[in-house]
């Protein structure tokens, strides 16, 4: 296996990578917007520098729908759902759900319901 963030399980676990609705490939939404806001803040939680996150989330949302994607297929809650329907249809009792940045909030949404999650940190 040549993914490196998952080389580490590959021993003794499947590996299942589930990707987002509506794609036939990996697709990452990219916001070079939201990376420019938080490279030119001195102060991460100062008014000025929230109310450019904001506007930088707001513009990358409008640019990335004018393309033709459909934001409302990103949510945590479709993305748990389909990790669910993944593991029913693999036909695994339980999995491992690695948790690391936007992970820890997708985890706790999958595992909020009465699906069959442990997670394990990095």
């Amino acid at each position: 296996m040549t993914f490196p963030q998952a080389s580490r399980y590959a021993a003794q676990h499947d590996v299942v990578m589930v990707g987002y609705r509506r794609r036939r490939r990996f697709f990452v939404l990219n916001c070079p917007e939201v990376t420019a806001a938080l490279e030119s803040s001195a102060d991460f939680l100062a008014k000025a520098s929230l109310s450019a996150y904001s506007q930088a989330f707001a513009s990358c949302a409008k640019r990335l729908e004018r393309s033709g994607v459909d934001l409302a297929g990103y949510t945590l809650a479709e993305q748990a759902d389909d990790i669910e329907a993944a593991r029913v249809a693999l036909g695994y009792k339980r999995i491992d759900l690695p948790q690391r940045e936007r992970g820890d909030r997708l985890a706790m949404t999958y595992s909020g319901g009465t699906r069959a999650v442990s997670t394990a940190r990095r």
